[in-house]
């Protein structure tokens, strides 16, 4: 593919215990081979940018400010500087329409601002969908081989897995993508016993980038459904399976990562009335039912990590001259509720109303690089970040005995605190063993799909999502329960119906977009067990929401007609085909 590189780009190996002894002794096993598609991100708002020149008003160099839909400005802006030559940038983030990991990248603000350093002039690059189709990075598509083991007892033991990762013609960050994956290859369980394997290849298809999870979504679809049909084979309920199998507080992850804690089993017990009646019903429905329509239940757990080994974040607050708080931290909002969770965290530490606190998240002139929104880490990171500023605001305000400017000037005292927060390890994973640190901490999901499967057509249609998590406390139950809900509209979508075909994918609807008549009913269970790392005990939930969806979707459609689809998306013809 290219002269400067061979197209075996990167690999990275997992070793913990000894695999093939585990393998050799095990009482049950299954093996099997997953796939998933090329995937696009879809989020509404196309690569709008805008560029143009901002004059100075002492003579100085003119500043070029770009208007762009970065979700790590301080990054992009440096990138900006290289590319175009050009050192006095100003990068602002708009308020913009969703990104699911696509913002992690350049597009159009490159153009946009040569365009205007070159004309004098502002600039503003409008792509239409189609465009914006062909010019955009993708979700990676995985080709996985799996084998999972159990004992007698049903205790798992082993887990093998051989992982090629399709990186397209260019490379971005397809070492990261796959690094996640590995990090929390094990999910939820205690497995003593991984050898895995994994590749990243250059192709001639289009390149892939960070996706809402990147990495993790993938591996739990191979992962839990082989879950799935190891528990059939041990004979063991699914719910009560994944729960026997749940890590325990000191054991490790596929990393060898101990954990301090783990909150796993109890959202296992929190799904479980739902699940228990929605079991119920499907059997009762296929009994009464002698027609090709057939329902199943299926379920899928994520334990999703966040604030891995480096990672760190810096905020500021300011009290000014208004006797307003104002939170200064580089969180972009692309519809997560960041904002709004910083100001709601420094006007619950401060005790103070939320109409004297005020969020600047969005530009590089008042900001310091605090790391991208993405990895559900802006909550865990740059939250924390903002609540170490706080909390010295907070300690200032209790010695002044005021919250006004004017009695702070009066003490003498500083109206402006840093903030940091760093993860508690720093090492990589082993490059020959990947054994090493992992994340700070993880948050925990089960999700249960509720299906109609038509034997006759193939086609699957979903009724109904239920999701159980613990994230910690949460901040803002709006956005907490509009993430979940996108989640999974998404993973149904990915489970299902979207695939991205170069050439022919064009717009939403060879996209296969969600819409009205793809939608269906969903449940949010939820439990706020703290963090001992959290921001106030909080970890974060937005990627999490998709992991579980695609696996509990297929492992429905094998509860109703016994039939695993091991190639997403499960599209009629594919069910079909597995009927026959």
């Amino acid at each position: 593919m290219h002269d400067h590189a061979q197209n075996l780009c990167f690999k990275q190996p997992v070793i913990k215990g000894d695999a093939a002894k585990a393998f050799a002794e095990a009482a049950y096993t299954v093996e099997e081979r997953f796939t998933t598609q090329i995937n696009h991100q879809a989020p509404l708002e196309p690569e709008n940018s805008v560029a143009y020149m901002e004059k100075s008003s002492d003579g100085d160099e003119d500043q070029l400010v770009i208007l762009g839909r970065s979700i790590n400005i301080h990054l992009h802006m440096a990138t900006l500087q290289e590319a175009l030559g050009y050192e006095n940038i100003r990068y602002e983030e708009p308020f913009s329409g969703g990104q699911f990991g696509i913002k992690l990248e350049i597009f159009t603000e490159g153009i946009a601002g040569a365009a205007a350093l070159k004309f004098q002039r502002a600039v503003r690059y409008r792509p239409s969908l189609a465009e914006s189709m062909l010019i955009t990075s993708k979700r990676h598509p995985f080709d996985m081989h799996i084998k999972l083991a159990a004992d007698d007892k049903g205790k798992l033991t082993a887990l093998g897995m051989d992982i090629t990762v399709d990186n397209g013609a260019y490379n971005s960050i397809g070492n990261v993508v796959i690094n996640r994956g590995l990090h929390m290859a094990s999910s939820s369980y205690y497995i003593p016993n991984i050898d895995i394997s994994s590749k990243l290849v250059y192709t001639n298809n289009p390149w892939g980038s960070s996706a809402r999870g990147a990495g993790p979504p993938q591996v739990h679809y191979a992962l839990e459904c082989a879950v799935e049909l190891l528990a059939k084979k041990v004979g063991m309920d699914s719910l009560e399976f994944r729960k026997f199998n749940a890590l325990q507080v000191g054991q490790s992850k596929a990393t060898g990562h101990k954990v301090d804690e783990w909150f796993f089993e109890g959202i296992c017990d929190a799904i479980a009335p739902a699940y228990n009646n929605a079991v119920a019903a499907a059997r009762t429905f296929n009994a009464e039912n002698s027609g090709p329509v057939k329902r199943g239940v299926g379920i899928g757990a994520a334990a999703f990590g966040i604030g891995f080994p480096g990672d760190k974040s810096i905020a500021a607050v300011e009290l000014g001259k208004d006797d307003i708080v104002t939170v200064y931290a580089a969180a972009a909002d692309p519809g997560e509720g960041n904002d709004a969770m910083l100001v709601q965290l420094a006007a619950k530490i401060l005790d103070l109303p939320l109409d004297r606190i005020r969020a600047e998240s969005r530009s590089t002139a008042v900001t310091a690089a605090s790391g991208p929104a993405s990895g559900s880490r802006i909550t865990f990171m740059v939250g924390g970040a903002t609540e170490d500023a706080l909390k010295k605001l907070k300690k200032a305000m209790d010695e002044v005995g005021d919250t006004t400017y004017a009695a702070f000037q009066k003490a003498e005292c500083p109206t402006r605190y840093i903030g940091n927060k760093s993860v508690t390890t720093t090492a990589p994973i082993d490059p020959e063993t990947g054994q090493g640190p992992s994340a700070d901490s993880d948050v925990h999901a089960i999700q249960m799909a509720e299906v109609e499967v038509n034997t006759d057509s193939g086609q699957v249609t979903v009724t109904k999502i239920t999701t159980a998590v613990d994230a910690g406390p949460i901040i803002n139950p709006n956005n907490f329960e509009g993430q979940l809900e996108g989640g999974m509209d998404m993973g149904v979508g990915y489970a299902l119906r979207e695939e991205f075909v170069a050439g022919k994918t064009k717009d939403w609807r060879t996209f296969k977009f969600p819409t009205m008549k793809t939608s269906f009913e969903t449940e949010v269970i939820t439990k706020e067990s703290p963090r001992i790392r959290g921001t106030q005990g909080a970890t974060g939930v937005g990627e999490m929401s998709m992991l579980s969806t695609a696996p509990a979707v297929i492992n429905a459609i094998y509860n109703a007609c016994g039939v695993c689809v091991n190639t997403l998306p499960a599209t009629p013809d594919k069910v079909l085909d597995k009927l026959k």
